[in-house]
């Protein structure tokens, strides 16, 4: 089993169908597992992000200006920071 399965073996549900026996990949390439994980990522990604300016769209805004007028430095730091924040969440969740 490469890498990538063993990282993603206890995942129970391909594409909306039980596999079985976990940790066995039966006629799906992990390839499409991967990619599957990575929408899913991507789509919960936006769920969470629209949360925020959906329920107080005003507070939203302000948020938004105050990372307008921050200099170039300071907003790497904020994005090097969320980074290894899920880095490291995904590390923990996975081991």
């Amino acid at each position: 089993m490469s890498r990538t399965a063993e990282i993603l073996a206890p995942a129970f549900f391909v594409r909306g169908r039980l596999t079985s026996p976990p940790g066995y990949f039966v006629g799906v390439s992990e390839g499409l597992v991967m990619w599957d994980l990575v929408l899913l990522a991507l789509a919960l990604m936006f769920v969470i992000e629209g949360i925020f300016p959906f329920i107080n769209p005003e507070a939203y805004r302000k948020f938004m200006l105050q990372f307008i007028a921050m200099n170039d430095k300071s907003l790497r730091r904020v994005g090097l920071s969320m980074m290894i924040v899920g880095a490291v969440s995904v590390y923990i969740l996975k081991s």
